[in-house]
């Protein structure tokens, strides 16, 4: 698409310090999980596509700047990136990347963070449209019947004249100086950036977009918009690990150590689960086994942490467009009993593969004193893994 707006600095503020209370999550939802990334990844994603917008600045909640800077550097390599702290309501957020702005911006996105959906094509028109308005607001008419319910009776209020707004909404450098130098407490009150652009007498431009461009609100919306990230087609790999036990190293299975009088055996840390694991995503990816990836061969892998190895394959998944659906994973051991350290592991590998922890299913069992395994000389693991092809890779880098 013809980028016709301004030739100066358009910046594109994320306001991404929100909460997960009302997703009914204990953490930021847009740092929740999302087959294998954050949310605020597949949020940031389409900027990189949009012409005209060279910086991007980010509003994060106290104590997670970094977190979210990371993030934004992954996804947007090319794209200056600003981090700012955010406020107690969303204009004292806004207002604080205001500050941060450089001198020579002109004109101005403000996006919610939480609307993972947006399209670069959504992105774009917005930029376009700020070549003949001073404030756009994209969004759709009402499709469904409209009532105004009130003590005093139900109206029904015609369908066009009911606007949805989303965003982003972007504003020409005229406009967003003067609206946010109005009162701080009328900045509070607003309920989105335009209806401060009405507070100075300028009506926005309502642009009709196109694209789903929904809001994660609730839990459902999460766990929709999850679903959705994992649309494509199914694979699945199978992983197999066994080392025998070793009296001078410590017990790392599951990328947690486990008490026990002997460890495992190995270059790496031997951690037979993580390993299995491994394998098994890259077996449904087609992407060789880890032997490949890992060579005991190569001094830089010598006591490798699991939790790094399995990092770094799920990481190779999601940068060709993989998203993990589910780990099934069967320890045999006769010793140490894992009854109790099942849970642990469980949570341990939904953390590293960013993934749900009831993705993660890890089972015990014992050789019933059969061959090597059933005589205690080590430990062994399977791993089923399901990932399926997602219909848009965020990571994929378009020449």
């Amino acid at each position: 698409m013809e980028h016709k707006g301004y030739d100066g600095m358009i910046t594109a503020i994320i306001v991404a310090g929100g909460s997960g209370r009302r997703v009914g999550a204990n953490k930021n939802k847009v740092l929740l999980p999302v087959a294998g990334q954050p949310l605020l990844a597949y949020t940031l994603a389409p900027f990189r596509e949009v012409k005209g917008v060279r910086r991007i600045c980010l509003v994060a909640a106290a104590g997670e700047e970094q977190q979210v800077r990371e993030i934004a550097r992954t996804c947007l390599p090319k794209l200056d990136i600003t981090v700012v702290t955010g406020g107690d309501t969303r204009g004292d957020s806004v207002r604080a990347a205001i500050a941060a702005l450089p001198a020579e911006t002109d004109s101005i996105l403000i996006h919610d963070a939480a609307r993972p959906y947006v399209t670069a094509e959504t992105v774009q028109a917005v930029v376009d449209a700020l070549a003949s308005h001073e404030g756009v607001v994209p969004g759709k008419y009402a499709v469904s019947t409209v009532r105004r319910v009130t003590p005093a009776g139900v109206t029904i209020i015609p369908r066009d004249e009911v606007f949805l707004t989303e965003t982003p909404q972007g504003f020409r450098r005229s406009a967003w100086m003067r609206m946010y130098a109005l009162p701080a407490e009328t900045i509070r009150e607003a309920t989105d950036d335009a209806a401060l652009l009405e507070c100075i007498g300028v009506r926005p431009f309502f642009l009709v977009t196109a694209h789903a461009n929904d809001k994660i609100t609730t839990m459902e919306d999460y766990r929709r918009f999850v679903q959705d990230a994992a649309m494509g087609m199914t694979r699945v790999g199978y992983g197999y690990d066994i080392h025998t036990f070793s009296d001078q190293r410590p017990l790392w299975l599951g990328g947690i150590r486990i008490p026990h009088s002997h460890g495992l055996a190995g270059h790496s840390d031997a951690d037979v689960v993580i390993h299995a694991v491994a394998d098994a995503l890259l077996g449904a990816a087609a992407l060789g086994d880890i032997g490949e990836w890992f060579p005991p061969s190569d001094e830089r892998w010598r006591g490798l942490r699991g939790a790094d190895l399995l990092r770094e394959v799920a990481r190779a998944l999601t940068q060709r467009g993989y998203a993990i659906v589910h780990i099934d994973v069967t320890v045999i051991a006769e010793e140490p009993h894992l009854g109790i350290y099942k849970q642990a592991m469980q949570e341990c590998l939904a953390e590293i593969l960013q993934v749900s922890a009831a993705a993660v299913s890890v089972k015990a069992t014992t050789n019933e004193r059969i061959g090597a395994l059933g005589r205690r000389e080590g430990i062994a693991a399977q791993a089923v893994a399901t990932v399926s092809e997602r219909m848009i890779s965020i990571w994929k880098t378009r020449q």
